[in-house]
């Protein structure tokens, strides 16, 4: 009896941990798509100074996007492309030219001097394509990965 007992309150606290891993997944899912949302929002928000101020930005969320979709074994058809459509509600192209200005030479000397603190991506396959590397807004050319 008391082995039943036992295997009742390991199986009740296995579907306890269970379900606190199914609700953190969704309330980090949801604070995922909050964030996205808050960027679609603020498009007048430069990709440099995200960079500058935190070492991620947009791009970096649609490598980790690209990432966990093949970790998860959920490819995007699209790969990147369809990383970057869900990151930034349009194609990059048609962002850069709504919204991305010319990197002023202070912001190009702040991203020069935090480079250390730049998102590390680790390697996704495919490999993102070039001009792009793994290491967030640093053209493939320049890391040797």
């Amino acid at each position: 009896m008391a082995d039943a007992h036992f295997r009742a309150d390991e199986h009740a606290h296995e579907h306890e941990h269970h379900e606190a891993r199914a609700s953190s997944e969704a309330l980090e899912a949801f604070a995922f798509r909050a964030l996205v949302q808050h960027l679609r929002d603020r498009p007048n928000v430069q990709n440099i100074d995200l960079m500058n101020l935190s070492g991620f930005c947009r791009n970096c969320l649609a490598k980790w996007y690209l990432r966990g979709s093949e970790e998860l074994g959920l490819r995007l058809p699209g790969g990147y492309d369809d990383a970057l459509l869900h990151v930034y509600g349009m194609t990059y192209s048609e962002f850069k030219a709504k919204h991305q200005a010319k990197a002023t030479p202070e912001q190009l000397a702040l991203f020069q001097g935090s480079t250390a603190h730049h998102a590390v991506h680790g390697p996704t396959r495919p490999a993102v394509p070039p001009p792009l590397s793994d290491v967030c807004c640093v053209d493939a050319d320049a890391v040797a990965c």
